[in-house]
């Protein structure tokens, strides 16, 4: 592609790519003030569960648009405050270009989180410790990652689970959560029990089916139960109980499973004695709660 120069400013296929010092002041600035004003618009559905739940049944595609310069801003800082991420477009020969998203070349296991360590690949190579979590995932690829979160990134993936369990259960009164999903170095069940305790009463049990028996044996019929669990232990629960013969027509029990995939013929089986049963999507090199199965992603399937 030809290029063209004048003075110091460089023009491809009538894209500005601005390399002097004064304009990489210039953008920086810009990108600040564009950023924040786009962040704090963005963060509007964070002031309460039922702001989240109105702007997710109420997607216009502007949002996409929004969602996409929020992304192109987030890359063009990145591009400008993190150590390896600077190096990794280095490498690649990438120059700046206005609201263009794929003019960022991907990033990957192998050619970035292996080649650089947890602080590089924090804004200005620094990690700020407090209310920092680390997460490590399951190893599926061949080996388990840490996963380091910050605080902001925390709360957001909190609120994510909490708005859509809002939402899911927006017609259930008295709410209980048995959070069965294991804890430790995993922390999808240490983030969904933090996000639960937003919008209900939460008991951490883990994976035990003998700890949740007595929990709702204890508790009684007077809570609408959600079970958060691995699919295939929904079905061990639901078994148990069986066994035990357990009155499943004076309570209201729901399954909200995630970690693996769930066949329609396993939730069919567990739908018998749950009143619903749904997945919600992640992953830990991702987020947990990046998505959610409503009444009509279910039918679809």
């Amino acid at each position: 592609m030809a290029k063209q120069r004048v003075g110091r400013t460089f023009y491809a296929a009538g894209e500005k790519v601005w390399t002097s010092a004064p304009l990489k002041v210039v953008r920086r600035t810009a990108l600040r003030a564009g950023t924040g004003a786009l962040t704090q618009t963005y963060s509007l559905y964070k002031v309460h569960p039922a702001m989240w739940r109105l702007t997710a049944t109420h997607y216009r595609p502007w949002m996409g648009d929004f969602a996409r310069w929020h992304a192109w801003m987030t890359c063009q800082l990145g591009s400008l405050h993190v150590p390896a991420y600077k190096q990794f477009l280095r490498e690649r020969d990438w120059t700046f270009r206005w609201w263009d998203l794929e003019n960022y070349p991907p990033t990957s296991k192998d050619t970035y989180v292996t080649r650089y360590d947890e602080e590089e690949r924090c804004w200005h190579g620094e990690m700020d410790l407090r209310g920092t979590l680390v997460d490590e995932s399951s190893g599926s690829s061949g080996r388990p990652f840490n996963w380091v979160r910050g605080r902001e990134e925390l709360q957001d993936i909190h609120r994510n689970v909490a708005g859509f369990t809002s939402l899911m259960m927006k017609d259930e009164p008295r709410l209980f959560v048995i959070n069965a999903y294991s804890m430790g170095a995993w922390a999808t069940g240490t983030n969904t029990g933090i996000a639960m305790a937003k919008i209900a009463m939460v008991k951490n049990t883990g994976p035990d089916l003998d700890k949740i028996v007595d929990t709702i044996t204890h508790f009684g019929p007077g809570f609408t139960y959600l079970v958060t669990a691995y699919p295939p232990f929904l079905k061990d629960l639901r078994d148990r109980l069986d066994d035990e013969g357990f009155d499943w027509s004076r309570h209201r029990m729901h399954g909200l499973v995630g970690g693996e995939g769930m066949t329609e013929a396993l939730r069919d089986y567990c739908e018998e004695r749950f009143l619903t049963v749904r997945s919600g999507y992640g992953a830990s090199d991702l987020t947990i709660g990046i998505g959610g199965e409503t009444e009509l992603t279910v039918w679809l399937r």
